[in-house]
């Protein structure tokens, strides 16, 4: 991940597992988080149900990672309130593309909400 993202200018945090993740969003703003769905102790999923009792999808984008197939997975992480999801192996193209399309949808929110405050 480190070699997609720090070439094209990201600054990354890595956490190794899902309560390290969750320690870090308590301590940090972050304006997308990529996770794992098989991240050691809590899972991806366990992860993004915690993070949506806090955090809208319009408010922090999860993409979700995984090396798993099955259309039904998908469909649970979606459910779950992941923004996306992505299947491994990925190629960086894919991956850079839809963090982008992410953050842009974030940020035009972000812009839509100033402009209807004023």
């Amino acid at each position: 991940i480190q070699g997609i993202f720090k070439p094209e200018g990201f600054n990354l945090e890595i956490a190794m597992n899902g309560s390290a993740c969750l320690s870090a969003v308590d301590n940090k703003t972050f304006d997308i988080l990529l996770l794992d769905s098989m991240m050691p102790g809590m899972s991806g999923l366990e992860v993004c149900k915690t993070l949506r009792k806090r955090f809208s999808p319009l408010q922090l984008p999860i993409i979700m990672l995984t090396c798993r197939t099955a259309a039904e997975e998908a469909a649970e992480a979606i459910n779950t309130g992941c923004n996306d999801y992505v299947r491994k192996p990925f190629t960086r193209v894919e991956l850079v593309a839809r963090v982008n399309m992410q953050l842009a949808m974030l940020k035009e929110q972000q812009a839509l909400r100033l402009q209807s405050s004023q």
